[in-house]
């Protein structure tokens, strides 16, 4: 029998970047406009936006202290940047789509920060991830036949940039009607060298 969520020994966690208010009100408005005529998609709700920088999966709860300091570290070290908002895809890119996703730049500032986490928590036992990092926000998990407007995707929205400048630790919490995200922690990017 599983042990109710708070009496687990171990969270599903990730890193992640929220996006900033000016760009989560420009992916609502579009996320609207994906959403209509569409079928087989579940669309992330508004609450869920986010950047994943790393995930980490099931995590003992007795990590946290050591995950805490880490990111604190990785956070102190690294100046806020800005983002914007760029056209977006599928994935995988060819066949029948799983993924509805919308793409953020520039990715440099993304994948030195996600690399800066990366290598914070190898001593913790978080392997690298093998595949380079992509900047992207996952709009929907799509189902075999899905129907929307691919067209959308590539369409420029205008927004942004907008600056990011709290990192942050997430317990993702797998439900029936998807999935919550609670926020265990934020650390300011304060950049100091």
């Amino acid at each position: 029998m599983d042990k109710p969520a708070m009496e687990r020994d171990s969270l599903r966690l990730f890193v992640a970047l929220w996006l900033p208010a000016p760009l989560n009100r420009a992916v609502l408005a579009h996320l609207d406009e994906l959403r209509r005529g569409s079928r087989g998609v579940r669309w992330v709700r508004p609450e869920q936006l986010h950047l994943t920088l790393k995930f980490l999966g099931e995590t003992p709860r007795t990590e946290l202290p050591q995950l805490f300091s880490a990111l604190a570290e990785v956070a102190a070290t690294t100046r806020p940047f800005s983002l914007k908002l760029a056209p977006g895809g599928v994935f995988p890119p060819s066949g029948p789509p799983r993924g509805v996703w919308r793409g953020v730049t520039p990715e440099e500032e993304g994948a030195v920060l996600a690399g800066r986490v990366e290598e914070a928590l190898i001593p913790l036992g978080h392997p690298p991830e093998k595949r380079p990092f992509r900047a992207h926000l996952t709009l929907g998990r799509a189902e075999p036949g899905a129907v929307f407007d691919r067209a959308l995707l590539g369409r420029d929205i205008t927004a942004g940039p907008a600056v990011v400048g709290r990192l942050s630790l997430v317990r993702s919490e797998l439900r029936p009607r998807g999935p919550v995200y609670t926020t265990l922690r934020e650390w300011p990017l304060v950049g100091r060298e």
